[in-house]
């Protein structure tokens, strides 16, 4: 058995590292929206650079695709977000399962889990951040054709 100072020692421990995982997992969400916000930003800022007529066919490709780049980071940033509700979801079933378990009589049993995190949030997350410096850099060059 262990004793009632280790049980606290460990309760402790296990409160302050889940504390700490919350206040990860919350400003990793915080900032991949400050990101998005960013480039529903850089859709406004490209709006407002646009010319009703298009000189040439090199600022009308460049245009078309910082729009393509903005789109593709706006929905893979929030496919992406997504995956901390998969990730939640994931762990309030298996504390749902243990539950019922310990509530059934299992008290011997030591019970773990692991949560899969599918391929596509992975996915997501590196066309995200791709996209993403893409975008940018292209509304740079965008903006210089454009000014030249």
């Amino acid at each position: 058995m262990i004793s009632e100072s280790t049980a606290k020692y460990l309760q402790e421990k296990l409160d302050k590292l889940e504390s700490w995982e919350r206040y990860r997992s919350d400003s990793f969400t915080t900032w991949i929206r400050h990101i998005i916000t960013i480039l529903v930003g850089l859709l406004t800022i490209l709006v407002a650079f646009s010319r009703n007529s298009v000189d040439d066919c090199i600022t009308l490709y460049l245009f078309s695709s910082i729009l393509i780049s903005i789109a593709i980071s706006i929905v893979s940033g929030i496919i992406f977000l997504f995956h901390h509700i998969s990730d939640l979801n994931q762990i309030i079933k298996f504390e749902r399962e243990t539950l019922d378990k310990r509530l059934r009589g299992d008290h011997n049993s030591t019970f773990s889990q692991s949560i899969i995190t599918k391929k596509i949030y992975k996915i997501c997350e590196y066309i995200f951040y791709i996209f993403s410096v893409l975008t940018i850099i292209l509304l740079v060059i965008y903006g210089i054709l454009i000014n030249t």
